[in-house]
């Protein structure tokens, strides 16, 4: 395999898609809100854990324009998501509308169409949304070790089992 070996740009997926927010006014470069969750343990983000009720004051309490969430283990994966992070974190996201959530455990690239409660929607927008009206969760895995594979399903836009790294542009109100 290609664990710790360094990616070059022919690597580079870029995030593939283009998303544009008219709901929210832009603001300075300081209007991008993220976090990083520690999601080994499923108690770790169940309803009464201190971390999930962290993640939900942060997001509940934010007017940041951009709202990214990054964690290990996937609520939407083609390979399988994890169903108890998906009871447990989807209702935060779709309630004070996430953006983008990153997550790994998988090893390849995929990127879902805005779901929202486990819908695919704005679909005819593909790739360039202007106010989705849903999350989409990128699973971004192929940094290291051996390639997975997957079978997409309905709710996946974009997938490759490559090694890989994203870049991502914010500028005001476009995030590509």
């Amino acid at each position: 395999g290609r664990a710790g070996a360094a990616l070059d740009a022919d690597d580079e997926i870029g995030i593939d898609v283009r998303l544009r927010q008219g709901r929210r006014n832009a603001g300075d470069d300081g209007e991008l809100l993220h976090h990083a969750l520690r999601s080994a343990l499923t108690s770790q983000i169940s309803p009464a854990s201190a971390q999930r009720n962290w993640l939900e004051a942060q997001l509940s309490g934010s007017d940041r324009f951009w709202k990214l969430v990054f964690f290990h283990h996937p609520v939407y994966s083609s390979a399988r998501g994890d169903f108890t992070h998906r009871a447990y974190l989807e209702p935060l996201f779709n309630e004070y509308k996430g953006d983008l959530v990153f997550q790994g455990h998988h090893h390849y690239y995929e990127r879902t169409f805005p779901i929202t409660a486990g819908t695919a929607v704005d679909k005819a927008q593909e790739p360039n949304y202007v106010d989705p009206q849903g999350t989409i969760y990128v699973v971004t895995g192929g940094g290291g070790g051996t390639l997975a594979t997957a079978s997409p399903n309905g709710l996946s836009a974009r997938y490759k089992s490559t090694y890989h790294h994203l870049a991502l542009k914010v500028d005001e109100d476009v995030l590509s």
